[in-house]
Order: structure tokens, then C-alpha cells, then sequence
């Protein structure tokens, strides 16, 4: 994703969001912060920043931009009159050469994911996994077939029978919005599959629905518009 992004943007954007975030954050206001003692102590003939109470408060108030230049007009000409774009790129380039993330090698990704998968099977392998606790599973091993269940309403009647122990045939005009609800009843422990289809079609229905015959009782045909 990175090799289609500006790399000098990101970092300008970190810094607008710093800005962004001090301001929401606001000023907090008590008798500390107000120093009304502070004010008597100093006067006017002096300055605050060698006080105590400035050293103690200075760090959290402040915001101190990294890439925007706050010097005046002859200091900014003297240090190379770099745009914010050109300060970018250097903090980019300092970056990059200074950070050195550690990655998980190979051994490692593989035992995660031996791991995760190993975890999924304990699941996969319970009686009405998917059920919530306290359910009778009332759907175990009963097929559920609902159309236009990759989204709205659907879905949620999708999510609810695997739930209560169902095999939930999703079948969705839009094969994408059906594998991702697939994929959370996969998340849940329960069973699932996306069909392609429309509840316009009756052809496309004949192709999909054998294979789940020996998986089950099919109990429930639900169609909803999508």
C-alpha cells in the first residue's frame, strides 16, 4: 500500500494531527494553572520562564511543531528557505535510515498461524460452537439458507441462525459482502458459505444448494432484497 503513497505527505499529515489534537485537547483551568500568585510574585517588570511553575507546566502545554519553521523571515532565508515539502523529505529520509522495525521471521509467522489454526479447529470441533452461551442451539446441524445475507437485515438473520448451531448458506448478488459475513460466522466458530446468486434467478439457485444437502436438514429459506 505504501509504494502508492507519498511518504512526505504522511509525515505532514502526523504533524497537522498534532496540531489537531492539542487544540481538541484544550487548557485545563484550575487555581495551579491560572497562577493568579504566580502574577503577584513576578510582576510586570520581569520575565516567567526561569519560575517553577512555567518549568512544571511547559512540556504538557506547549505543542512544538517538527516540520513547520516558527523562525523569522532572515533565520528561515539563512538555514536554506525550505518549503514544508523539503523538510518533509529529510525527516523522511531520517526516518527511514534511522528506523529499523523488528519483524517476526518465518519460523515465528508460521507457528502463529499453526497457533491460530490450531485454536479455530478447538472451536470448529465443539457441538453448536457458534452458539452463544446459554443456547440450546436450538439450529444445530440444520441448514439455513438465506438470500441477500451479505448485508442489512440479512445479515445480522445470517449471524443470529449460526448462532444457534445452523449451517448458514449466504447467498448474496454481491459474492464480496457475502464472504465477509461468511468470514465473521467463520470468527464466531460456526459454518458457512457464500453463494453467488439472486433470489431473481431461480437458475442459479440448482448449482449451489446440492452440495449443502450432505451437510444437513435444510430447514429455513430466508430472502431478503440484496
Amino acid at each position: 500500500m505504501m509504494r502508492l503513497a507519498s511518504y512526505e505527505q504522511c509525515v505532514m499529515d502526523n504533524e497537522i494531527l498534532g496540531a489537531c489534537f492539542r487544540i481538541v485537547g484544550g487548557f485545563e483551568v484550575n487555581e495551579d494553572t491560572l497562577g493568579v500568585d504566580v502574577l503577584r510574585d513576578v510582576g510586570h517588570r520581569a520575565d516567567f520562564i526561569g519560575h517553577e511553575q512555567t518549568l512544571r507546566h511547559l512540556r504538557k502545554t506547549r505543542w512544538q511543531p517538527s516540520l513547520t519553521s516558527r523562525d523569522g523571515w532572515e533565520t528561515w532565508e539563512a538555514k536554506g528557505a525550505k518549503d514544508m515539502r523539503e523538510v518533509a523529505r529529510e525527516e523522511v529520509r531520517r526516518i527511514l535510515s534511522e528506523h529499523h522495525p523488528h519483524y517476526v521471521t518465518q519460523e515465528q509467522a508460521q507457528e502463529l498461524d499453526r497457533l491460530a489454526r490450531a485454536g479455530q479447529n478447538r472451536i470448529l470441533s465443539r457441538p453448536g460452537a457458534c452458539a452463544e452461551e446459554g443456547s440450546m442451539a436450538r439450529l444445530q446441524d440444520k441448514v439455513a439458507i438465506v438470500t441477500g445475507g451479505g448485508t442489512g437485515i440479512g445479515r445480522g438473520i445470517a449471524l443470529a441462525y449460526a448462532r444457534e448451531g445452523a449451517i448458514v448458506v449466504i447467498a448474496n448478488r454481491r459474492e464480496e459482502k457475502g464472504q465477509a459475513v461468511v468470514n465473521e460466522i467463520d470468527w464466531e466458530g460456526g459454518r458457512a458459505s457464500c453463494a453467488p446468486t439472486s433470489a431473481l434467478s431461480p437458475i442459479s439457485t440448482t448449482w449451489w444448494s446440492v452440495p449443502w444437502r450432505r451437510m444437513g436438514e435444510s430447514t429455513s429459506w430466508l430472502t431478503m432484497p440484496g
